[in-house]
């Protein structure tokens, strides 16, 4: 698990796209944040609150969400990290984002991030 964590903190600190799936089992198909980590342009300034976090992943005190993923928004270069939920229902999971006021779900089907208007 220590291995995973460094890697999640390595995607986090580079601000990659990634989708990391915490719980057992697989992703459903649409994937939508239910609770915000970090938005900015460098999460290194969060790192200790992040790593934190994180450590709490590892030691499975997290509840009610299934993942953790991080996207750059390629327009203005703010990062979003977010715990996840998912669903095979693309209406719901819209429903739920808009919630949260998130400009995106993402299709782990298609690999496609689909923007909310």
């Amino acid at each position: 698990m220590n291995k995973r964590i460094n890697i999640l903190q390595q995607k986090l600190f580079e601000m990659q796209d990634f989708s990391h799936r915490t719980k057992e089992g697989e992703n459903k198909r649409f994937i939508y944040a239910n609770k915000n980590l970090y938005t900015g342009t460098n999460p290194k300034i969060r790192a200790l609150q992040i790593l934190k976090t994180l450590n709490q992943i590892k030691q499975d005190k997290l509840k009610g969400f299934e993942g953790v993923g991080g996207w750059k928004d390629k327009k203005t270069g703010i990062y979003y990290a977010d715990f996840y939920r998912s669903t095979d229902n693309k209406k719901e999971a819209i429903k739920e984002a808009k919630k949260l006021k998130e400009l995106a779900i993402f299709d782990s089907k298609q690999q496609k991030e689909i923007i909310i208007k």
